[in-house]
């Protein structure tokens, strides 16, 4: 249900696409560190109540990412990808 509201009310949205554009940027470069939700649920055999609770922390994660100052013309400096190995912490 998450996913059909995500894809139904925030797909167009440039905070949306910016913070899953991070999100793959992020799980790239650490893909033992951060599995998106959606990948978690779909593409493994996570238990769906460990997927959430990972998919609920990394939504809290990305909340903070994206009340950084200036953050669309920054995302893709390399501080952003240590703001979020720290909060990962």
């Amino acid at each position: 249900m998450y996913n059909y509201i995500e894809m139904r009310d925030l797909s167009g949205d440039a905070d949306f696409l910016l913070r899953k554009k991070i999100e793959r940027k992020f799980s790239d470069l650490y893909p033992n560190q951060w599995m998106p939700l959606y990948s978690q649920v779909t593409f493994s055999h996570i238990p769906y109540a460990d997927a959430l609770k990972a998919g609920n922390q990394q939504r809290e994660i990305m909340d903070q990412i994206m009340e950084i100052k200036n953050i669309h013309e920054n995302w893709d400096q390399p501080k952003i990808m240590d703001k979020i190995l720290a909060l990962k912490e």
